[in-house]
């Protein structure tokens, strides 16, 4: 069983970094299991620690970083002043960060429906509107109330 200091903790993140094929999902071989295990073998032997105890540190440490990242975004998202944004004090969090974060960043998206097949929604309702297009017809059904309106586009 391994004794946990925080020396030992920044071993294991430095040996956790230098395997990406554990925590980068977008490695081709981070789905191939005997890479993986492969990978934490090699960190076990490092540290001399079973695989067990290092995944069970690994999902601890983990538990803790996205916690204190979460607050961090959530104070961004704010609009707070460069002083209100919160700063994790936390021993791991920024060698953590510093190269978990972009597996926390969120991807952007395409647009792949043309503006034209988007109906508006009428003006001064705010009730929730689904929208159907088939080829001749556009229908809504207002949700909760029940009523339906087709418009004949053909």
């Amino acid at each position: 069983m391994c004794d946990w200091t925080n020396e030992l903790t920044f071993k294991f993140l430095e040996l956790y970094q230098n395997e990406p094929v554990i925590w980068n999902p977008k490695l081709n071989h981070h789905k191939d299991k005997k890479k993986v295990n492969d990978a934490w073998a090699r960190i076990s032997g490092e540290l001399e620690c079973s695989i067990t105890e290092l995944k069970k540190k690994k999902d601890s440490l983990m538990a803790t970083f996205r916690g204190h990242l979460r607050k961090k975004k959530a104070s961004i998202k704010s609009g707070p002043g460069a002083n209100d944004i919160y700063k994790p004090i936390w021993f791991a969090y920024e060698y953590m960060e510093s190269f978990l974060a972009q597996m926390y960043e969120c991807q952007t998206t395409i647009n792949t429906q043309d503006d034209k097949e988007k109906p508006k929604q009428q003006e001064g309702n705010n009730d929730s509107v689904q929208w159907k297009i088939d080829e001749d017809t556009i229908t809504n059904t207002k949700k909760g109330v029940g009523q339906l309106d087709t418009i004949d586009v053909s």
